[in-house]
């Protein structure tokens, strides 16, 4: 689902600028969803940098060594498990601590802090 994949892009994004100590607005990302041969579909994330000209940050994702990106999943999963937002629901909602910020408004109303929580504790339990 859409909603999900954007909630897991929003809080990926928001772990690395944490990590790499960028400001969250250097980095933006989108979802590309394609079918596979077997009929299931399959989601890709797309991270960019949004510094004209680039300002090497993608670059420092894509050389990171195993632990590095593993810190960089570790520090996403503790956006959203940290977040207190929708605590009384299970975490089903987001706000501007953890996933909501002012570029991706048109999503508020989707974004949901289970759906990445959901994604990251099989990786770190």
């Amino acid at each position: 689902k859409k909603e999900k994949a954007l909630s897991i892009l929003y809080a990926l994004l928001e772990g690395i600028s944490k990590y790499l100590g960028i400001e969250r607005n250097d980095i933006s990302g989108t979802i590309h969803s394609k079918k596979t041969q077997s009929g299931d579909w399959q989601t890709a994330f797309v991270i960019f940098d949004t510094v004209p000209g680039g300002a090497g940050h993608v670059r420092r994702i894509g050389t990171a060594t195993k632990k590095e990106f593993s810190q960089m999943l570790q520090t996403s999963y503790s956006v959203v498990k940290n977040c207190t937002c929708g605590i009384e629901s299970d975490g089903d909602s987001a706000c501007y601590n953890c996933l909501c910020n002012y570029y991706n408004q048109a999503y508020h109303d989707i974004l949901k802090r289970k759906y990445a929580i959901e994604f990251f504790e099989p990786i770190f339990k």
